[in-house]
């Protein structure tokens, strides 16, 4: 019986296991980038309806305002 040596890579699941976290960590950092961005988005597009509105209001009341004096100088 003849028992021959092995030359055993133990480095190598060290290694898997960082990258493997690294890997982990820059999913989780995108996924993060991701959920920033869409965020700003909505607050984006919040703002725009939002002054959307305030800009129509302010529009509609200028122009009731407008027709008043329109009206006024009519009479």
């Amino acid at each position: 019986m003849s028992f021959k040596s092995a030359k055993i890579d133990t480095t190598a699941p060290v290694k898997d296991k960082e990258e493997s976290f690294k890997q982990g960590r820059m999913i989780a950092d995108m996924d993060e980038d991701v959920e920033v961005n869409l965020q700003e988005a909505q607050a984006k597009a919040y703002n725009l309806d939002s002054q959307h509105s305030k800009k129509s209001l302010a529009c509609k009341i200028l122009m009731r305002k407008s027709l008043l004096k329109w009206k006024k100088c009519l009479k």
